[in-house]
């Protein structure tokens, strides 16, 4: 979260100008809002198990959570964390599995949103 604050005026600056990569279907177009995917320290998605007790409010409690959020404010924007779990389908994707498995992961994004192109 740390690095996110640290870019955040940076990447905002970029949605603004219409340069930032929204993940999903591609597009460069100014959308006001960008949604980071926490990773871990391998710079990989941070994926957790359904039976982890780690929760939204446990990562809303963080210090990283905090500094971001109080920048966010300070700013004037807002700050969203939630909460995607992924299920298989048959269907491989970013938010999909392509096997049965019996414990579906789940991984938080921060969307921090309020500001015009």
């Amino acid at each position: 979260m740390v690095k996110i604050s640290e870019g955040l005026e940076k990447d905002i600056a970029l949605d603004k100008q219409g340069h930032y990569p929204h993940p999903g279907k591609q597009s460069f177009e100014p959308k006001g809002r960008i949604t980071y995917t926490l990773l871990d320290k391998n710079r990989s998605r941070f994926e957790l198990s359904q039976f982890s007790e780690l929760t939204r409010n446990d990562i809303e409690s963080t210090r990283g959570y905090q500094q971001l959020k109080n920048k966010t404010e300070g700013l004037g924007l807002s700050i969203r964390l939630e909460e995607v779990e992924v299920e298989g389908d048959g269907v491989q994707t970013w938010n999909e599995l392509d096997e049965y498995v019996d414990d579906y992961p789940r991984f938080y994004t921060v969307t921090i949103s309020g500001w015009s192109g």
